[in-house]
């Protein structure tokens, strides 16, 4: 019964016209500025953004050697009572309605800054999720819980259990904690953030759905991608609110910032 007044109200007020020609137009403003974005992204990469790719891919090589160490540490020191924290930030790395959630808020609150926030969030998701995805499936990684070892990839290949790396949950997690860290901009969202998606990072590992290397390809795509799509967005704040110090990722990996 509660579904059928819920379709009643949205049906009443998409009858409005008023209404829904401000809507309509809402709608097309943000799908432009959706384009507008990712068009700006070819003219912001420079030398430097694959400078810092190279560093990253380098790591993630390094890391590959010490994933089975870390699986089996992990593995051999569960503790059933982290079951409920460790599961609920493994959902965030499966939220991908969050950012129509949130635009939507802002839409029904008539909160620009709301529906910006979700429009970044669906931005970042996009090219965030179409590197991971492309990258899983190139690769063909085998997951831990194969018992193949760390080393067993099958290129090309489209079977979930050979789509280890890297980590969809945790480029999501962390594609959703850049956008909200900055958009928030405060001293606390960052640490806040972050750890929540680190603590998804951890969640995958401890599932044994995921390497360490895994986790850390997934958390720098995420966060890449997002600062791309904040930069692109050529309209985000720059100047920190209600703090005085503030650290922030960044391509130069962590910036500090003072005001007074």
């Amino acid at each position: 019964m509660k579904y059928i007044t819920y379709l009643i109200i949205i049906f009443t007020i998409l009858n409005n016209n008023t209404y829904a020609t401000d809507l309509e137009k809402i709608l097309k403003d943000d799908f432009n500025s959706t384009l507008e974005d990712f068009n700006n992204i070819p003219k912001i990469i420079n030398l430097s953004h694959l400078f810092y790719t190279s560093q990253i891919i380098i790591a993630d090589a390094i890391i590959i050697n010490n994933d089975q160490n870390v699986r089996e540490y992990v593995q051999s020191h569960k503790c059933s009572c982290n079951e409920n924290l460790i599961s609920f930030v493994n959902y965030i790395g499966q939220a991908y309605a969050f950012p129509l959630l949130i635009y939507g808020t802002g839409i029904v609150a008539d909160n620009p800054s709301w529906r910006k926030t979700g429009r970044l969030l669906a931005e970042s998701l996009i090219l965030s999720f179409s590197i991971t995805q492309t990258t899983k499936m190139i690769l063909g990684r085998s997951r831990p819980f194969n018992n193949d070892g760390p080393y067993e990839f099958k290129f090309f290949e489209f079977v979930d259990k050979y789509w280890s790396h890297p980590s969809g949950h945790t480029t999501l997690a962390f594609t959703f904690a850049t956008i909200l860290s900055f958009r928030i901009n405060t001293w606390w969202s960052y640490p806040t953030f972050y750890t929540l998606a680190a603590g998804t990072a951890f969640a995958r590992m401890y599932y044994d759905k995921h390497w360490l290397s895994d986790v850390f390809l997934g958390a720098a795509i995420g966060t890449a991608s997002s600062l791309l799509i904040l930069k692109s967005s050529e309209k985000k704040d720059t100047k920190p609110q209600n703090s005085n110090l503030l650290i922030q990722p960044s391509f130069n990996f962590i910036n500090f910032t003072y005001s007074w």
